[in-house]
């Protein structure tokens, strides 16, 4: 079995009893994943059979008639969409709160949900800021769970490395770093693996796919990766060169590089850089995803990043 997965179960719509669309609720539509899941949906082939609500806290437009666009800062509250599947795309405690605001008869039948594998790697950083932050992400993994199992909603969770591509910035800041310093620090060599935001979106389609057509859906929660490992230099090089930036990379010890971050600090500089970040360097950031290969049919492109991508 995966990380944490269960049996497979029934609990799809049945077409041929009830003929309207799908109702499918995505959280958090304008970040990366959920670009490139509307994208996917927008085609002409779903079009008949399924309706997307999108929300977003950030005004944005339907590409398609069934792509229903909502402009909606869940930090003011759920919004009142019933639906018969859920795909969470930002903070967890979003799903959260829509399902216990949903009443017991509520058609949502299964539920996706997007989450960091940081938690694998930083619960013992020496910043309080970040383990505090992964406090509450295990926290509200765990009671996500428990409701799905309470209401009885098929449910997946995803634990992803570094998400890079669409509106997922992480590697144009690593790039943008690398643009404006004269020379890198080097501190370590541990392995990167970064996962495409279009690879997460097609597993998730492929599941929903799954479940809506075929009446079954494993539960459980899965780690994903990149399709290949590189070391932290080697993941610099990838980056510069995929945005055409000349790279100078310069070994030198923690202490150093510590000592030199923090007179920049002092004096206002570099502050979006943060020491807990250089000791990783040293870290492998990298995850056993082979459950999700085995069970799920995950099958990540390598890493090649351009500057748009």
């Amino acid at each position: 079995m995966g990380d944490d997965a269960h049996h497979v179960v029934a609990g799809a719509l049945s077409m041929g009893v009830d003929q309207r669309p799908a109702r499918l609720l995505i959280l958090g539509a304008t970040q990366g994943v959920g670009q490139a899941l509307i994208a996917e949906l927008s085609k002409p082939q779903w079009a008949k059979d399924l309706e997307v609500h999108a929300v977003s806290r950030q005004v944005h437009t339907a590409p398609a008639r069934h792509i229903i666009p909502h402009q909606h800062d869940l930090d003011c509250g759920p919004i009142a969409v019933q639906a018969d599947g859920l795909i969470s795309l930002g903070p967890i405690r979003y799903a959260l709160d829509h399902l216990r605001s949903r009443p017991p008869n509520d058609p949502m039948g299964a539920a996706w949900a997007l989450s960091s594998a940081s938690t694998d790697f930083k619960q013992d950083s020496p910043d309080d800021h970040e383990r505090e932050l992964m406090a509450s992400i295990l926290e509200d993994e765990q009671s996500l769970i428990a409701t799905c199992q309470a209401r009885g909603i098929v449910h997946q969770l995803y634990k992803t490395t570094l998400l890079y591509g669409g509106a997922d910035r992480n590697i144009n800041r690593v790039a943008a770093l690398i643009d404006r310093l004269r020379w890198v620090p080097v501190i370590g060599r541990g392995l990167r693996s970064p996962v495409h935001v279009e690879d997460v979106a097609q597993l998730i389609i492929t599941q929903w796919d799954s479940w809506r057509n075929r009446n079954e859906l494993m539960s459980g929660t899965w780690r994903l990766q990149g399709g290949n490992a590189l070391t932290y230099p080697e993941f610099l090089s990838a980056i510069a060169q995929g945005h055409g930036l000349p790279l100078r990379r310069v070994r030198l010890p923690l202490g150093v590089v510590r000592l030199a971050l923090a007179l920049a600090h002092r004096v206002g500089r570099l502050t979006d850089i943060k020491a807990s970040m250089l000791s990783r360097q040293r870290q492998d950031l990298v995850v056993d995803d082979q459950s999700a290969r085995a069970q799920l049919g995950w099958r990540p492109r390598r890493f090649s990043p351009t500057r748009d991508r």
